[in-house]
């Protein structure tokens, strides 16, 4: 069973998407999603067919309705997408903060180790220091997530390190790495960007600059500047990426049985899914039929001083569920239309909402 301790972990991870998940409920709630249409902008207009499905709208209701299901989409999908690897960098910092021997540095901390006068620090999403190296740590989560400029800021961030590093420790570890890999093609652009730069600072030949590179024996690809020495890795994939942490910096055993624990832990949660999949429905209907039943169950169930209390008051999933279940039953037994033919997802589909309306007032109150 799951601890509090892990919790409270699991919850740090996922902020950046729980925040998401709740800022869909509450814009949804408080009927703030409308402005995301109004914020599209004119290319939109033609390219999207936003402008044609304005005019159809008149006398069309699915034409009507088109332009705020397209931007109530891409607004979740362009938001979940920065978040996403804001997660798996909350990953990797979240096992690595289990080991004693190196300190996670953040943005200010980073700052000291280098010139930041001259220019303003690149976004490392991972800086360690222990007593003898420096690791920085670059993540993506596929080969082709950013494109290009994605790939050239990789090499941006060693060529910031070479230009304006200032700090006492003259090891410098830079790996970047790619959780998901694509395939060759994807991996032969990321080593051609790190071979156009480097091509002149070190000896090795192009085909052996890539086999280092990415090298099953963690060999990597070193240069100097000045008195300093940085060594470039290319990981693709959770294992060999751990691999590597755990022969260059000699980290537990347990630090991949973590991971995999942690992995586990995050991949059976229910906040993002639901609110985007309740949320998108709940806003169609509003759009096509001037009704939601998130809005009539507010209503229905009052939100009395009481209640809010006992949403307040409630700690455990297990206390909510019942509680959902309590109110569901009473809803049904009113005259309304049902969102499903079969009673069973009718049922799951109010006590949800009561659930996600739950999670509203609890934040709110």
């Amino acid at each position: 069973m799951i601890n509090d301790t892990e919790i409270a972990e699991i919850k740090e991870i996922l902020k950046s998407p729980l925040d998401l998940s709740f800022r869909l409920i509450s814009d949804f709630i408080e009927n703030n999603l409308d402005m995301l249409r109004e914020n599209l902008d004119k290319i939109k207009g033609f390219v999207a067919g936003i402008d044609s499905a304005t005019k159809r709208g008149k006398n069309y209701v699915i034409a009507s309705m088109y332009p705020y299901y397209f931007a109530f989409h891409q607004y979740v999908h362009s938001s979940f997408r920065a978040r996403q690897g804001k997660v798996l960098e909350e990953i990797i910092k979240s096992i690595l903060m289990k080991e004693k021997d190196f300190a996670i540095l953040n943005k200010i901390e980073q700052k000291k180790e280098f010139d930041t006068s001259k220019k303003n620090l690149p976004d490392y999403d991972i800086f360690l220091k222990s007593n003898d190296r420096l690791v920085i740590i670059q993540i993506r989560s596929r080969d082709d997530t950013g494109g290009t400029t994605a790939k050239t800021s990789l090499v941006e961030g060693i060529k910031y390190i070479e230009e304006f590093y200032k700090g006492s420790i003259n090891n410098i570890e830079y790996i970047a790495f790619v959780w998901e890999g694509l395939g060759e093609q994807q991996q032969g652009t990321t080593k051609e960007k790190f071979y156009d730069y480097l091509k002149g600072k070190t000896s090795l030949n192009k085909e052996e600059f890539f086999r280092r590179l990415v090298s099953v024996n963690k060999e990597g690809v070193d240069f100097e500047f000045g008195k300093n020495k940085l060594n470039l890795y290319l990981v693709y994939g959770q294992d060999d990426f751990v691999d590597l942490l755990s022969e260059k910096l000699i980290l537990s055993e347990n630090l991949k049985k973590n991971l995999i624990k942690l992995l586990q832990l995050i991949s059976d949660w229910d906040d993002f899914w639901m609110a985007y999949q309740y949320i998108g429905l709940e806003y169609e209907r509003l759009k096509l039929h001037k009704f939601s039943y998130i809005h009539y169950l507010i209503k229905e169930l009052g939100i009395t001083k009481d209640l809010r209390n006992t949403i307040k008051k409630i700690s455990s999933l297990d206390e909510y569920i019942l509680l959902a279940d309590k109110l569901t039953s009473e809803v049904l037994k009113k005259d309304i239309d049902l969102p499903f033919r079969n009673g069973k997802d009718s049922y799951i589909y109010i006590r949800d909402l009561i659930l996600i309306i739950f999670i509203y007032y609890k934040r709110k109150i």
